[in-house]
């Protein structure tokens, strides 16, 4: 019966190391995509600022994109309240995120990737972040996060084009970044049911190890 229950689970999670070294600022983030269905997905970013604290700064806005325009709805939940979604309604080149072209979703504390108001309200040096896109569209669970990744911005003009970009404001100097994101290696698909199979499984070889035992005995 476990056996069973475990393998009705539908979830296959996804995670991947990103990092981000720019001019003033610096940030990680850990990223994991999350299918529930064909429909419904979640991608949770764990964003920390690790900017040198000398020059101060905080992380005020990111955006990345939809493949294959896949994603229809977005909502999101934050652990700073002060971010609030980029990119609705139609998620598709929604996001000025210049000089790295235009992206599809993200998050910001000034309603928009440009950022306005106080940048304080962000994230500062040794803070972290953790945000949670809940997304609905079609065929979710076949994306996994190296689609995220391939998914670059749309160019306008001489744009770099990136699958991620995170904006700073707020330096001790006055000034601000932008800074694109890097991982060394490809995400590596974690399937729940495999997981809770090999679980399932040493249960089960205690199980019968016990039995044998007391026969023995």
């Amino acid at each position: 019966v476990l056996i069973v229950v475990l393998l009705l689970t539908p979830n296959v999670c996804h995670a991947v190391l990103i990092q981000g070294d720019g001019l003033l600022g610096d940030f990680s983030a850990d990223v994991v995509y999350q299918t529930t269905n064909s429909t419904t997905a979640t991608l949770t970013v764990v964003l920390t600022n690790i900017s040198n604290i000398a020059n101060g700064g905080f992380i005020t806005a990111f955006a990345f994109n939809n493949p294959f325009n896949s994603i229809s709805v977005v909502s999101l939940t934050a652990s700073n309240p002060a971010f609030s979604l980029l990119g609705g309604p139609s998620f598709n080149n929604g996001i000025n995120g210049m000089p790295s072209g235009y992206f599809d979703i993200g998050a910001s504390t000034g309603g928009s990737f440009e950022g306005g108001g106080n940048p304080n309200a962000g994230l500062g040096v040794g803070e972290t972040g953790t945000f949670t896109f809940t997304l609905t569209g079609v065929g979710l669970d076949a994306l996994t996060l190296d689609d995220f990744l391939s998914e670059l911005s749309s160019q306008q003009g001489g744009s770099s084009q990136e699958f991620l970009s995170v904006r700073f404001r707020g330096f001790l100097n006055g000034g601000s970044d932008k800074v694109p994101g890097h991982y060394d290696l490809p995400p590596s698909p974690i399937t729940e049911p495999n997981t809770f199979l090999l679980l399932a499984s040493a249960l089960t070889g205690f199980c019968f190890r016990r039995k044998f035992t007391k026969a023995g005995s």
